[in-house]
């Protein structure tokens, strides 16, 4: 059993018959890596605590930088389960969320002269609506090849190739 739920994706789908891609809604939900963003929330706060006795702004940018690179490796250890598909799309997915979501809030964006938050909010909503169609064009509406599997599961050979 996977420790964050994984996107089940066209190509999870047509690897296992058991199981269905998921829809739309749940796929935007399970890309939003909820256990980084808590450890961003936790660690922005703590440094709220401590304004006056830290550098906050450069803390900011570095906590930032190191969660979004934990991100991937974090999504690709915790989603990925026994005999399916490495969750690499998701991984890409849940870092480029964890990035728009902190723009969002503004944290250490703010500190750029040009950003202004409702720059932070037209990046959520594109970023929302462009990443299901993201999948589609990475993996394809069938997974590689845009092969359906065999009677056996194996996916079978492309015609044009033969």
């Amino acid at each position: 059993m996977a420790l964050r739920p994984r996107v089940r994706t066209a190509r999870d789908a047509a690897c296992d018959a058991s199981i269905g891609e998921d829809a739309y809604l749940t796929k935007v939900v399970k890309y939003i890596p909820a256990e980084v963003v808590a450890a961003y929330v936790a660690a922005s706060r703590a440094l709220e605590g401590a304004t006056g006795q830290v550098p906050l702004e450069t803390l900011l940018w570095v906590i930032t930088a190191v969660l979004a690179a934990l991100t991937p490796l974090w999504t690709l250890f915790a989603a990925s389960e026994p005999g399916k598909p490495r969750p690499a799309f998701q991984a890409g997915a849940a870092t480029a969320a964890f990035i728009c979501w902190v723009f969002a809030l503004g944290g250490p964006f703010e500190q750029l002269r040009w950003y202004r938050p409702v720059y932070g909010t037209l990046v959520l909503i594109l970023a929302t609506l462009v990443m299901p169609l993201a999948e589609r064009a990475v993996l394809g509406p069938r997974g590689p090849r845009n092969q359906a599997p065999d009677q056996s599961g194996n996916r079978a050979r492309n015609r044009a190739q033969a």
